[in-house]
């Protein structure tokens, strides 16, 4: 017997025409108390008996033919509520075989079952289109819904013909790229191809786009720009191995090509699989090699030390590049370089050093921070080459001339020796308060380049500044900087600033006239920079200004032009930020202008130009625009009477008059008398330029007598003057003028409307996305909302950008915390910058982001990750990952677009320490530069 007799095999066939189930032995489980029986009566035998021979009459009646399911739903839908209620009048009427003693078998299966009761009609809204729109029926339903609710089907017809035009435009452009024997067509064809992507997957549409510069480098074999376009598709079609064989193939036939030497190192040194120090360095030898002997160009030359030296710092290969630096500087600079003196050499033990390690290593700290802490040591105090004659206990440090000769050739022009006097600066990480020399020849900066803090300090040189926002600046500097460095976040930072200043006065001494003048004025801004710097971080020491004044009175006595007017404006803004405005900064302007005054000459008076501009902006700071009003009229009416005593005649109207004009015909003639010279020298983006000042001149003073608006005409009107986008002159010109604008803006800064600012820092920025001062202004501009300051800066995205959003962004939550005024609690809105900070470096370091391969912004976003443990109940979904696996992915992504920055794997041994084994060996496997061995520090630390 089956233990559901419905499926059982009846015995016999029994006269009442249905099987009655046998009855099992044992009853027992009814009287369990879970059970409970239905109570339904025993139906009469008649009724059994007539509704069996019905469902076997029903049985025998043929199969309608089944419906379509749509219909068949759609009447279902519709059924009305009388049905429902017959059914349900059946299935009451109709006997249910259910017994205490017997199985109950379903026979029938009810409609009721497979329907849902629904409302009424008029309960169900209806959707009106309007008194003047028709409603058609149509029997296009299923179309009428894809198209409501699949975007993919919404305008077909209007998609097809967008397809079929852009096939025939395509087809246009390629038939007159065959026909015009120009670059151009083919250029413009691959442009439209771009723009208008044909296919769903984005290697095909990147295939595509090659073909067509295939079939224009067939035809245009010999142009740079076809090149240029090729070797930056290919990486988007093939890996990276296949495309470092396709670029030797290239090479083999064309070894002086400068584009393919470039694109072969930047794939190599770029490409995680590929990347290792010294397969690296033999790359950059071997091309610095045949371009020497095919070229002979020193610019090309430069280029190629430029990016040599910067794969060696940040790679942590340290004495490998002041090595090559020592050998370039006795080649191109001078054979008796310092006076013998050995500049980059250092002993091989440090009594600070070994006394850090001991209390590092007795520390009881865990092995991966103790290993990061003595790392860094290390790596701030052997950042110079070993000196002694005897072999040194780390082989690393012991750089032969051998090892390095390979690198640097001499200059065949010795006039490039000063401009490779600033690339050593700039790879030392000198910060330079105006990047305007960047946009010349091979000083045009890398992605990768920019990826340390130490260029935020020239916001520090900016008089007109709001002192409220250093620290936070400050701050930021403090925790991206890396060692070795000349800020004091580190230890042994004096040795580094020792070596920086003997650089710079060691070279300044083989230049004369104004490139001697420009070294010792870039020491100077040097030391105004650590003033201010170490001013934020808390009172300077007596000693500590003792120490600064000496040093820049050595400096002056022992220069060649000790009376240059420039040297006393630099001492007096040192002066002014150490002690203010007082007493000892106005002696030095005073006594430096007459003795300028005992020297006059009408022809010379630039410099004096230079330092009234610098008091006035001091003046204008301090709310002192009578004085500044006077100065400035002194100056353009009797130069040889400028004081700058507090008791003073204020000037009358045709005082002032005049003196516009006098400042007006100034600036005529010398606009007049201009030569158009289309190349700047390299020293003249740091010298004084007369016409920029008497334009400056002319400007403040009229802001600070007339209006706005004569002011900004005029200003508009020296700016189209200077028009010409091609021309380097014009440009650094108008970016010159655009600062001035910001300072009139600064200062007038109630007389003008949110919207006029935003437009004026909107065109600054799209001609100079790189212009600090406008970044600045915009981004610590309290007037503007965060969606303002994001909108701006975001459409010119810079490394520089990022930085200061990132700053002003942390201000703002802190706003959030100090203030209980505000309607929104306090850890709501510190949250709500965080994520935004966090959406806005993940945007900058996105895959197809031009920034993606700079470290520094890898850096800070893994911080901003870090520091979320208290807003992961915000932030954080539920199922998502914790802090330290966020940190993990965002490490390996870093160093998967940076694989040789060293500074990345320093900083992952710290937000991501369960990664430590890994990425010691992913340092062992690039062969960087490790100071220490976890299983070296673990036998000292158990000695």
């Amino acid at each position: 017997m089956s233990l559901f007799p419905a499926y059982s095999t009846p015995a016999s066939n029994s006269s009442e025409g249905a099987s009655v189930p046998a009855k099992p032995s044992d009853l027992s489980w009814l009287t369990n108390q879970s059970y409970i029986a239905f109570p339904v009566t025993e139906p009469a035998e008649s009724d059994s008996d007539s509704d069996h021979s019905h469902a076997n009459e029903q049985s025998k009646i043929p199969r309608r033919k089944t419906k379509k399911k749509g219909k068949k739903h759609k009447k279902r839908r519709h059924r009305s509520s009388s049905d429902v209620e017959a059914d349900k009048k059946k299935t009451t009427q109709q006997p249910v075989h259910v017994s205490e003693h017997e199985y109950y078998t379903d026979l029938e299966g009810l409609k009721i079952y497979l329907t849902v009761e629904t409302l009424h009609k008029p309960a169900c809204p209806r959707y009106r289109l309007g008194p003047y729109r028709f409603h058609f029926r149509t029997n296009n339903n299923k179309i009428e819904q894809k198209q409501r609710y699949f975007k993919y089907h919404r305008n077909i017809k209007e998609l097809e013909h967008r397809a079929a035009v852009s096939l025939e435009k395509e087809f246009e452009l390629e038939k007159a790229a065959r026909v015009d024997d120009s670059v151009e067509k083919w250029v413009e064809y691959f442009r439209y191809k771009a723009d208008h992507p044909t296919h769903i997957d984005s290697y095909q549409n990147n295939k595509a786009e090659l073909t067509i510069l295939e079939k224009a480098m067939r035809q245009h074999p010999d142009s740079n720009e076809l090149l240029t376009l090729w070797l930056e598709q290919i990486v988007k079609v093939f890996p990276t191995d296949e495309v470092l064989e396709m670029i030797e193939r290239l090479i083999s036939k064309d070894n002086t090509n400068v584009l393919l030497w470039d694109a072969l190192i930047a794939n190599k040194q770029g490409a995680m699989a590929q990347c290792i120090a010294p397969n690296v360095l033999r790359l950059y030898e071997k091309s610095i090699r045949s371009l020497f002997l095919a070229k002979r160009s020193d610019e090309v030359m430069l280029k190629f030390f430029k990016k040599c030296s910067l794969f060696c710092r940040q790679s942590g290969l340290w004495e490998q590049f002041f090595g090559l630096v020592q050998l370039a500087v006795g080649l191109n600079v001078s054979t008796d370089f310092a006076n013998g003196k050995q500049l980059f050499v250092s002993p091989e033990h440090y009594t600070q050093l070994i006394e850090y390690e001991e209390l590092i290593l007795k520390s009881g700290l865990p092995m991966n921070e103790i290993w990061l802490r003595i790392e860094k040591l290390r790596g701030a105090f052997h950042f110079l080459p070993f000196g002694g004659t005897k072999m040194c206990s780390d082989p690393q440090r012991m750089v032969l001339q051998e090892d390095i000769v390979g690198f640097v050739y001499p200059l065949i022009n010795r006039e490039y020796s000063f401009d490779l006097v600033i690339l050593i600066l700039k790879l030392m990480k000198y910060p330079f308060e105006s990047n305007a020399f960047e946009r010349c020849n091979f000083f045009k900066p890398e992605t990768y380049e920019a990826d340390h803090s130490e260029q935020l300090l020239p916001l520090f040189l900016e008089i007109n500044r709001s002192k409220k926002y250093d620290l936070a600046v400050l701050s930021l500097i403090k925790e991206l900087n890396t060692p070795p460095s000349f800020i004091n976040t580190n230890l042994a930072f004096e040795s580094y600033l020792d070596l920086m200043r003997e650089l710079i006065v060691a070279t300044s001494e083989h230049f004369t006239d104004e490139k001697h003048v420009i070294l010792l004025l870039l020491y100077l801004r040097l030391e105004r920079i650590l003033v201010v710097f170490d001013k934020i971080s808390g009172p300077l020491a007596d000693q500590r200004k003792k120490s600064c004044r000496s040093r820049v009175k050595n400096l002056l006595k022992n220069s060649k032009y000790p009376n240059n007017l420039r040297f006393y404006i630099e001492y007096g803004l040192i002066e002014y930020e150490m002690e203010g405005f007082g007493d000892s900064c106005m002696k030095i302007f005073n006594i430096s202008v007459q003795v300028f005054s005992s020297q006059y000459d009408d022809t010379s008076d630039d410099d004096l130009y230079a330092l009234i501009l610098s008091v006035t902006d001091i003046l204008i700071k301090e709310k002192k625009k009578a004085q500044a009003i006077y100065l400035l009229t002194t100056l353009a009416l009797n130069p040889k009477q400028i004081c700058f005593d507090e008791n003073f005649e204020p000037p009358k109207d045709p005082v002032k008059l005049l003196a516009l004009q006098k400042l007006n015909e100034r600036a005529t003639r010398l606009l007049s008398s201009d030569d158009q010279a289309e190349f700047l020298l390299l020293e003249q983006y740091f010298a004084v330029n007369p016409l920029i000042n008497t334009m400056k001149a002319y400007i403040y003073y009229l802001a600070l007598v007339k209006s706005k608006t004569e002011t900004t005409r005029k200003l508009e009107g020296f700016l189209f003057h200077f028009n010409n986008s091609t021309n380097q002159r014009h440009l650094f010109i108008r970016e010159q003028l655009y600062e001035i604008y910001l300072k009139i803006l600064t200062f007038r800064f109630d007389e003008y409307s949110n919207n006029c600012l935003l437009q004026a820092v909107d065109r600054i920025l799209h001609e100079f996305p790189e212009n600090a001062a406008a970044i600045r202004f915009c981004a610590f501009s309290e007037s503007f909302s965060w969606f303002q300051i994001r909108t701006i800066l975001g459409k010119y995205l810079t490394i520089r950008s990022v930085l200061l959003l990132t700053v002003a962004g942390r201000i703002r939550s802190s706003y959030y915390i100090h203030d209980s005024s505000l309607g929104q609690p306090s850890k709501e809105g510190e949250t709500t910058y965080k994520r935004r900070l966090l959406n806005l470096l993940k945007h900058s370091v996105r895959r197809e982001s031009s920034l993606r391969q700079n470290a520094l912004l890898w850096r800070l976003y893994l911080r901003e990750l870090f520091d979320q443990p208290s807003f992961n109940q915000s932030i954080a979904t539920v199922g998502q990952d914790n802090v330290l696996e966020q940190c993990r992915k965002t490490l390996y992504l870093a160093l998967e677009a940076c694989p040789w920055n060293k500074a990345l794997y320093l900083d992952g041994a710290f937000f991501a320490p369960q990664e430590l084994s890994h990425l010691l060996d992913l340092l062992m496997e690039k062969q960087l530069r490790i100071h220490a061995i976890p299983e070296e520090l673990e036998i000292l630390r158990n000695e």
